[in-house]
């Protein structure tokens, strides 16, 4: 992503809305794009687009989103093993299980510590595919491709996903008569184009100066102190900068406005704010496989 003038590089991020059986706005994904004009995510690395999105995707859609409403978040099987969505709050925040994860011991030893943290769990793009039995026992929201399931096997695999109890959620919803044939088998929540397209909001983002990065490394490795945490992230304008704006989100439901980096550190804890550095590092590094590699492989380290 090309750096301006200013120091700024821009950043997009596409939301599309979730709605009820009544078509009243329950929430939104939360989907990366690479330009303004983009209709489509185009994703080389998955890892980086969902860091980008917690990084600063997630406050940048929060200004135009009212309390009360749900943020789905892709995750992609790296970012999951390593909990990155612990820097985004559980009340609203819906981690999204890619059809791409696989559900080794680690993944399900970390959606376990996920639910217990609070966090609602959704799995995508679900068809009826085998294998993903464990997922589904964890999942609160079964996200159905309604477009990729046969319309005489949508029925079963409805009345199969009913007996686990989850909520199911109607994705690719492309006309009047497939909303209307899916609120009849049960589904609760619809998403797809026969609602809307996903939107694409643009931002800005400053830069980090890697001396920044590089004095954050060693305190990201562990267990950090928080005021020390904060004293090196208030060098850095653009960081500083990056941090008040992901605290003072409406969801955070601050009755003050946070201006003292110091604060914001210590609101957040030691643990999101940890997690939120990583994912600044991860969606900030160089685009070259080695620069990118060398930075993946520090961040995962930090994590424990």
């Amino acid at each position: 992503m090309q750096e301006t003038e200013s120091g700024y590089s821009p950043i997009f991020i596409a939301r599309q809305p979730v709605f009820d059986g009544r078509m009243n706005l329950w929430g939104h994904e939360l989907l990366f794009r690479d330009s303004e004009e983009a209709r489509h995510a185009r994703i080389d690395d998955p890892d980086r687009a969902t860091a980008s999105v917690i990084a600063d995707g997630f406050a940048l859609a929060l200004e135009a989103m009212l309390p009360g409403q749900y943020m789905l978040v892709n995750m992609p099987q790296g970012l999951l093993e390593e909990e990155y969505v612990t820097a985004l709050p559980a009340e609203v925040c819906i981690p999204e299980i890619l059809e791409t994860v696989h559900p080794t011991p680690e993944v399900l030893e970390r959606l376990q510590l996920l639910k217990a943290r609070g966090y609602t769990l959704a799995l995508d793009d679900f068809v009826g595919q085998p294998g993903n039995e464990a997922l589904l026992e964890l999942a609160d929201i079964i996200k159905v491709d309604v477009l990729a399931v046969p319309p005489d096997d949508l029925p079963a695999l409805v009345a199969s996903l009913h007996r686990r109890g989850a909520q199911l959620l109607a994705e690719k919803v492309e006309d009047n008569a497939m909303f209307h044939r899916c609120l009849d088998l049960g589904f609760t929540l619809f998403q797809g184009f026969f609602f809307a397209r996903p939107e694409v909001v643009p931002g800005r983002k400053p830069s980090v100066a890697q001396s920044t990065l590089v004095r954050l490394l060693p305190q990201l490795s562990g267990p950090a102190e928080p005021r020390k945490l904060g004293r090196t992230i208030g060098t850095d304008p653009g960081l500083s900068y990056r941090l008040l704006r992901h605290i003072n989100s409406a969801w955070y439901g601050l009755t003050r406005t946070v201006s003292s980096v110091e604060h914001a550190v210590l609101l957040l804890g030691e643990r999101p704010t940890r997690t939120w550095l990583l994912a600044v590092l991860l969606s900030d590094a160089a685009k070259g496989a080695k620069g990118h590699e060398l930075t993946f492989v520090a961040v995962r380290r930090a994590l424990p």
